[in-house]
């Protein structure tokens, strides 16, 4: 069963995703700390780590969830920064929220000292495909978030990131994000 967020204010719950039905539209979010620093501060904030008692999830865990953002080609797009830096700031809390709203126990274990393998796979759901090296650039801001939201950095060998698409109805858009436990 795929999931939405209600919307992205503390306290918003995930809802079951009618099929047919319009996914809720994306709202503002509280501002990360300093300019791309790791740490979220406010409403974004949450637990970092976990007890040594905390149980890692089994391989073969799967959380999915999919949001109503709109990745773009960044790379081929020519317009002023601050609507580009506004996106990605949009897109990397969006991410963040989800992650840490529909996958607690992933999040949770991946500062124990037993920390899990990960694949995540990000998926754009749209009109036109883009080619591999636009399709990963256009993820930067959700993959920034996902790691935001495990604590951890983006580059870490523990997660193996990739990236896929498929083709949407008429002004469809979205981003599926899927993360297993291997």
């Amino acid at each position: 069963m795929m999931y939405v967020l209600e919307s992205l204010v503390p306290g918003s719950r995930l809802v079951p995703m009618v099929p047919g039905t319009e996914p809720p539209p994306v709202p503002r979010f509280p501002p990360l700390r300093g300019g791309g620093n790791r740490e979220p501060c406010g409403a974004l904030a949450g637990p970092r780590g976990t007890s040594e008692k905390q149980a890692v999830p089994a391989p073969g865990t799967v959380a999915t969830l999919q949001l109503p953002i709109r990745v773009v080609s960044e790379a081929n797009r020519r317009e002023h920064w601050a609507t580009k830096a506004k996106r990605a700031k949009a897109q990397r809390g969006a991410a963040l929220l989800a992650v840490r709203a529909h996958a607690p126990s992933i999040v949770a274990t991946m500062g124990a000292p037993s920390r899990p393998r990960l694949v995540v796979t990000l998926t754009r759901i749209g009109v036109r495909a883009l080619d591999s090296d636009n399709l990963a650039r256009a993820f930067k801001a959700v993959r920034d978030g996902i790691a935001d939201a495990l604590g951890i950095d983006d580059g870490d060998k523990r997660i193996d990131w990739r990236y896929e698409q498929r083709r949407g109805g008429v002004r469809e858009y979205a981003v599926e994000i899927r993360l297993e436990v291997v």
